[in-house]
């Protein structure tokens, strides 16, 4: 303290997290000559700063073999943060940039909405901030790793939605037609099967190739101008569901003509009968 001013300076640094938040002073003021005197109090009150940045408990928290047929209401995992100032700016919100996750405001973690096996590594990496509501707001990060497990939610796709090809009317067993081809995005293994429009059995596929082909025996009968098959793709739901899914196709087949046949007549015997005229002359 100055003595001849009264200023009443710091003598250390004060961190108000470690040291007492009020202090009590007796101040006395004094003549020289007559040494008369009078006292008062004098109360400091230390106020917090806010110089604490949050600090989230992990740097990186993780959360493996999520569904990703989760709906928005489902927690996830739970992010927490301190921060060592008081009051306000202990006081902290979170937040996070990442279009498919939310957070609520105590760090819990929501899907945004539907969520994705099908991408990069089948897993989702973002940030979350933790801000405080002091006067000049502190923030502080974490990082989350959401690994995706899979569910059957796809069903196979043909690489064409209907196929076209020509047989000759006079194949012999075993030709090929047509090849079908469908892939499923879950990664299942998949089926296939002519559902429909093979009722004269001319046609038989193979169910993990997908090779059209002309039946072995009896010889096929191919009749009229063209076959429309419906060629069924089943996955094998490996990667988990309900059910297995399916999806359909068309394979047209032409039939091409032979001239194999000889001209018939319409009747077995013809009947003419031709007048003649004949003149007599006198």
């Amino acid at each position: 303290m100055q003595a001849d001013t009264g200023e009443i300076t710091l003598t250390r640094t004060i961190d108000f997290e470690m040291d007492q938040h009020s202090f009590l002073l007796m101040v006395r003021a004094s003549e020289d000559q007559d040494s008369l005197s009078s006292a008062a109090e004098v109360r400091v009150i230390i106020t917090d700063e806010n110089d604490c940045v949050p600090e989230f408990l992990q740097s990186i928290y993780s959360k493996d073999s999520v569904p990703e047929t989760v709906t928005t209401a489902t927690s996830l995992l739970q992010v927490s943060a301190s921060d060592c100032d008081s009051d306000l700016n202990a006081e902290l919100s979170y937040y996070t940039l990442s279009p498919d996750f939310s957070i609520s405001p105590h760090g819990t973690i929501f899907p945004a909405g539907q969520l994705d096996y099908e991408r990069p590594n089948h897993l989702y990496e973002f940030v979350v901030m933790a801000v405080d509501k002091g006067d000049v707001p502190r923030t502080g990060t974490a990082t989350v790793r959401i690994r995706m497990a899979n569910v059957n939610d796809e069903v196979p796709e043909f690489s064409q939605h209907v196929y076209r090809t020509f047989v000759s009317e006079d194949a012999g067993p075993n030709t090929l037609v047509a090849t079908v081809l469908a892939k499923d995005p879950d990664g299942d293994g998949i089926t296939y099967k002519i559902t429909t429009g093979n009722d004269e059995g001319n046609f038989v596929i193979d169910s993990q190739k997908g090779l059209i082909r002309l039946r072995s025996s009896p010889p096929p009968r191919l009749q009229g101008v063209e076959y429309v098959l419906n060629v069924t793709a089943t996955d094998d739901n490996a990667s988990g569901g309900p059910q297995a899914l399916s999806s359909t196709a068309q394979v047209i087949v032409g039939v091409d003509d032979v001239n194999n046949n000889k001209p018939v007549f319409e009747k077995v015997s013809f009947v003419l009968t031709v007048m003649v005229l004949i003149s007599v002359w006198l």
